[in-house]
């Protein structure tokens, strides 16, 4: 009796006959397979962490799809993968970047930069042999012929224009006495015209040197410069100098016995260094506060007077005396219409200080002519009027489909109590349309603080801050200061970027808890 009262695994349609039964686990299991196998290609490559976190990935899918227990998760997993794969598992890289000293100069792993420094070799001035170039019966091909005291070696016929960049064809020379050659050698400005070809030849000789054009009349033996030390494993020999380099996890780089470091670096852990040097560092300290309380007041002032703006043309468009409103709603909703950057664009030359309308205006009405882009409150300004101009008809749509719940028996209540426009609309209008939009505002709030495009093509973060180090800019926000580390003004700081973000988003997180919660208090009211 109790079996059958008892709740199937799975609903009745999603039984299976055998042969879908056997099909199903053998795609679930090919798509396992091919998961592992990624997975190991990324660990031999040495991406441990996109290697660990494809393995979980894979025994997930093969947990959740196998598993009758928990049929229902199949429908749920592929959003939850998806805000694992693209929030989450971001959101934690970014975090483990920000501990390291990534960027430019360790891009790097360490293995890595051991493998080029292992790979590295130098010209033996012991080894160098002077050439000559001889034409042979085909004008595409040449003889090379070098001699080194007693020693005398010519190469095979080689193609010299036949070779591409990037391209070490290795020739093996025969013993061919030079004086059997049957043509005069090339003059020098024939040999220079054929150097291109030249400095992409390897030469074999017969007992292993190789050697490589080292100028318009030599070639030098190549030599490996580095070897492992046999006693410690993170030190390699310098058979060049006779010293050593020794690898340097606090610094990142291979430093030699002078102390000089060694390029390329390596990534290496660095602890709280980059947020250390955030709050610590004069040439980012003062910048960064600056820039964060703009940030934090850009978002704020942004949705506050588009927010107003909307509302207030809301309530107009809804005044059912006016006429031609569906023309006046289209006018107003062009600027959300109309692509940002397109918009942007053009307010970037209205306010132009030289022919933008707007100065030329101004000049003729009142003798001014701002400058918009040098001055640091001007260029905060335009870059806040943009924004409020690109952001009210948002606001102003959702506060007309708000509109449309409130009910017209307060507002003939409140003109029998004798209430007059402006105190309807502060004391009904407002709070019922409001409360519900709270979310909307806050999540409008996070948009603007880590609103990148308008700064990047309106300003580019300009004017810059006097004395900033790394460079930073008046009308930067956080994110596009980040931006700047990561990608722009020469430097590729991605472990200090990462940083900058990490603190964006607990700034962003915290006070959207805060706004929350505010909220929920409010609306309980």
């Amino acid at each position: 009796m109790a079996e059958s009262n008892a709740i199937p695994i799975a609903p009745q349609s999603a039984q299976a006959t055998p042969a879908r039964r056997i099909a199903h686990w053998l795609g679930i299991g090919l798509l396992g397979a091919g998961m592992f196998w990624v997975a190991t290609l990324m660990f031999i490559n040495g991406d441990l962490i996109f290697a660990v976190g494809m393995t979980f990935l894979a025994g997930v899918v093969l947990y959740v799809y196998l598993n009758p227990r928990i049929y229902v998760g199949r429908y749920v997993f592929p959003g939850l993968a998806a805000i694992g794969i693209f929030t989450l598992f971001p959101l934690l890289y970014s975090v483990y970047i920000s501990f390291t000293n990534y960027g430019d100069g360790h891009m790097l792993t360490y293995d890595r930069a051991t493998q080029y420094h292992l790979s590295r070799t130098y010209l033996d001035e012991d080894g160098v042999y002077d050439f000559e170039l001889y034409p042979t019966e085909d004008d595409s091909e040449f003889r090379l012929v070098f001699r080194r005291d007693n020693d005398k070696f010519v190469s095979e016929p080689i193609n010299l224009g036949a070779i591409r960049e990037g391209q070490r064809p290795v020739h093996e020379t025969s013993l061919t006495e030079a004086g059997a050659m049957g043509a005069d050698p090339l003059a020098l400005r024939d040999v220079l015209a054929n150097r291109s070809g030249l400095q992409r030849v390897v030469i074999e000789l017969p007992h292993g040197t190789e050697l490589r054009y080292s100028g318009p009349r030599a070639f030098g033996a190549l030599r490996e410069r580095y070897e492992p030390d046999a006693d410690d494993p993170h030190r390699l020999h310098d058979l060049q100098t006779g010293g050593y380099i020794q690898a340097d996890f606090e610094r990142g780089y291979y430093v030699d016995n002078e102390g000089n470091r060694v390029r390329p670096g390596f990534t290496t852990q660095i602890g709280f260094a980059n947020y250390t040097r955030i709050f610590t560092d004069r040439g980012m300290l003062a910048p960064f506060f600056e820039i964060f309380i703009w940030t934090m007041f850009f978002g704020a002032a942004t949705v506050f007077f588009a927010y107003g703006l909307g509302v207030t043309l809301a309530c107009l468009l809804n005044w059912k005396l006016i006429r031609g409103s569906v023309i006046y709603r289209i006018m107003m909703i062009l600027p959300y219409a109309v692509p940002a950057f397109i918009s942007i664009q053009i307010f970037r030359g209205l306010f132009n200080q030289n022919f933008g309308e707007i100065n030329l205006i101004l000049e003729a009405l009142f003798g001014l002519r701002p400058a918009w882009f040098t001055e640091p409150g001007l260029a905060r300004t335009m870059v806040l009027m943009t924004n409020i101009w690109l952001g009210y008809p948002y606001m102003m749509i959702l506060a007309l489909g708000m509109l449309q719940s409130v009910s017209d028996d307060l507002y003939e209540a409140a003109h029998i109590e004798g209430s007059g426009v402006l105190n309807n609309f502060f004391r009904i209008t407002l709070p019922l349309i409001t409360k519900p939009l709270i979310p909307l505002l806050i999540a409008a709030f996070a948009f603007n603080f880590n609103n990148l495009v308008i700064i990047q093509l309106l300003t580019e973060g300009g004017p810059n801050i006097v004395g900033s180090n790394p460079s930073a800019g008046h009308t930067d926000l956080l994110v596009n200061y980040a931006f700047r580390l990561a990608f722009q003004d020469g430097t590729q700081e991605f472990g200090l970027a990462a940083a900058i973000t990490t603190l964006i988003f607990l700034l962003v997180a915290g006070l959207s808890m805060f706004y929350i919660r505010y909220a929920k208090v409010e609306m309980a009211r």
